[in-house]
């Protein structure tokens, strides 16, 4: 087995994108079900309970998301690099703005990393083919 599990993999930002919208849709309409909306137009007093669930469930979906986005992939490339800031720009504690390097990738290629995974097992050694 291997010792880290892997990443989900998606094809395309749109995929993310996709299930970002889903998930935030998903929660809403659960919210609504069990807090119906109040009219625009009507006289009552704003719902404070439906306030506060809807904060909670809002902070609960961008922690999901949060964590979503650290095990995703698309295309090879990790969605969020180890020691990134997070969607509020806030960086980890040991890592201040000015140490970020904005790095570009190549697209992903399968027969580049089966040859690496090849040397990494030991069955060409890394001066090879």
């Amino acid at each position: 087995m291997d010792p880290e599990h892997r990443k989900i993999e998606l094809q395309s930002p749109a995929d993310l994108t996709h299930l970002t919208s889903q998930l935030r849709t998903l929660a809403r309409s659960k919210l609504d079900q069990a807090f119906p909306p109040q009219p625009s137009t009507s006289t009552l007093p704003p719902d404070d309970l439906r306030a506060q669930v809807e904060s909670m469930v809002d902070a609960f979906v961008a922690q999901v998301l949060s964590g979503m986005r650290h095990n995703i992939s698309i295309n090879g490339v990790d969605v969020i690099a180890r020691g990134a800031p997070d969607e509020d720009g806030n960086f980890p504690d040991d890592q201040k703005e000015e140490e970020v390097v904005i790095e570009e990738f190549e697209p992903f290629d399968e027969k580049l990393r089966r040859r690496v995974g090849g040397w990494w097992r030991g069955g060409i050694g890394w001066w090879g083919r």
